[in-house]
């Protein structure tokens, strides 16, 4: 069966359109379930160490078949210098990694699908 890996990239400001994200997925996942399996990465979700940065623990968002970005108000938090994976360099945002990361696998390998989202209400 196939599997469609979504990554969804955000900071913080936007709980509820993550959620309504996962939301949307389920209610596909129901529809089509039986053709393909659909992979909902979140970072919240993740199982994530408190000894070491988040970013170096999540997954490779140029690994995604879909990259789906969310904002708002934020750009996220700040990665330390040491967690900010080669070739890229700070300061960068982890919200800004994992775009960049995704924009160049997406013009690299044609994949992942790379999606971005603003909320427009102040």
């Amino acid at each position: 069966m196939p599997t469609c890996n979504i990554f969804v990239s955000s900071p913080g400001d936007v709980a509820l359109e993550r959620a309504l994200v996962a939301k949307v997925t389920e209610r596909l996942r129901k529809i089509f379930g039986h053709r393909s399996e659909l992979n909902l990465i979140l970072w919240e979700e993740q199982p994530l160490e408190a000894k070491d940065s988040f970013q170096p623990q999540l997954p490779d968002p140029a690994t995604a078949d879909l990259f789906i970005m969310l904002l708002w108000q934020r750009m996220g938090t700040s990665l330390p210098d040491d967690a900010i994976p080669a070739p890229y360099t700070g300061p960068l945002t982890g919200t800004e990694y994992e775009f960049l990361a995704a924009q160049d696998a997406q013009q690299a390998k044609g994949k992942p699908a790379v999606m971005v989202y603003r909320r427009m209400d102040t």
